[in-house]
């Protein structure tokens, strides 16, 4: 997991480990931090909260646990209120920071619709209960705040490619265009003679739906190819 503030980057490990790190882009190099209080696996979450200038952090795999670093000190604060009642974060959590009200909110994985909202000025989770995303949160969801126009968006992960919207004004969720899992691909078509000499290439990409290239050609040679699986993109006949 990554979280960006104040010109550094700040990065989580995983995988049941506790590294810890900043990568500061106008030096190009990579500082190694104080070791996250424990291990981190799926679901490591962290959040970078702009108003106190720390960074917030779930650990993950199945852990209540929330933390909070200071860069000031390079230490760890796990005095902080953990996830209410049974919710644990799982693969898929996913903290972001509203700029909006100055709270953290999250989506804790697991093939769970739970969203909530952390208010670091109490320390707790229990203040404001906003509403849930509609759909379930798999492993790769992802949650991320436009300081622009102040809404959330949210990718939900598990295979699926449902894009949502959340308006902290309204409180409500929006689906919004999925996110393209196909995508085109580049393709080449050469036209040989009769003794293999190249005498055109066609150049375009394919249909995102079925990765099929339509193309005329006014030519007499009889034409014959497919797609490579390679996926390379190149066919002659």
């Amino acid at each position: 997991s990554l979280a960006y503030g104040n010109g550094i980057l700040y990065a989580l490990r995983g995988g049941g480990a506790q590294d810890f790190w900043r990568y500061v882009p106008t030096l190009d190099i990579w500082e190694v931090l104080d070791s996250t209080p424990s291990p981190v696996r799926g679901g490591g979450s962290l959040t970078f909260n702009t108003n106190d200038a720390k960074v917030y952090a779930f650990q993950g795999g199945g852990s209540n646990a929330f933390w909070r670093y200071d860069p000031t000190t390079n230490t760890w604060d796990t005095s902080l209120s953990s996830l209410p009642g049974v919710l644990t974060a799982k693969s898929g959590a996913s903290l972001a920071f509203s700029s909006s009200n100055n709270n953290i909110y999250a989506l804790i994985g697991g093939n769970a619709q739970d969203f909530l909202q952390y208010q670091p000025s109490s320390n707790s989770w229990l203040i404001f209960d906003p509403t849930n995303i509609p759909v379930n949160v798999g492993p790769g969801g992802s949650l991320t705040f436009d300081n622009l126009n102040g809404f959330f968006y949210a990718l939900v992960g598990g295979g699926a490619a449902d894009l949502y919207e959340y308006s902290v004004s309204s409180d409500s969720w929006n689906a919004q265009a999925d996110f393209p899992l196909s995508y085109p691909r580049p393709i080449t078509i050469e036209i040989l003679d009769s003794i293999d000499n190249s005498l055109r290439l066609l150049e375009g990409l394919t249909d995102p739906a079925s990765y099929s290239f339509a193309f005329t050609y006014d030519g007499t040679i009889e034409l014959d190819g497919h797609i490579p699986q390679d996926g390379s993109g190149y066919v002659s006949g």
